[in-house]
């Protein structure tokens, strides 16, 4: 098989095109993560805010025992919000380890795009010189 001088052409814009690809999607990558790195410090923030108030209620439990208070109910509500924030916590990280599968698509999806987009203008100048 022969390489012909349009092949050569479409292999040499093929090579060009990974390097953007490979840009945008780092760019893409380093993106979410820093958002998810974010949301995740805030979500460990608070989680030791529940904590902190999960033991005062604890260490309260010991000193009244009338379970129907207002800071009975508080308690409550902050074991609900530490265990929704917890999570929160778990489904962050999740999404942490899927980052790094959807660089690959990214950099796929970017490289499909731009070699389309070649093709598309190599065929309008063909058929403007037409």
């Amino acid at each position: 098989m022969t390489v012909t001088g349009m092949h050569k052409k479409w292999l040499v814009y093929f090579a060009c095109t990974l390097i953007p690809a490979y840009w945008v999607a780092n760019w893409r990558h380093e993106t979410n993560l820093s958002a998810i790195q974010e949301k995740l410090q805030r979500e460990e923030a608070f989680l030791l805010s529940t904590e902190k108030l999960i033991k005062n209620c604890a260490s309260n439990a010991e000193k009244q025992s009338q379970p129907f208070d207002a800071s009975y109910q508080i308690c409550a509500q902050g074991v609900k919000i530490h265990a929704r924030t917890a999570e929160q916590i778990a489904s962050l990280n999740h999404k942490k380890m899927t980052n790094d599968s959807h660089w690959y698509q990214n950099f796929s999806i970017c490289v499909g795009i731009l070699n389309l987009l070649g093709f598309l203008v190599f065929k309008s100048r063909r058929i403007l010189q037409e």
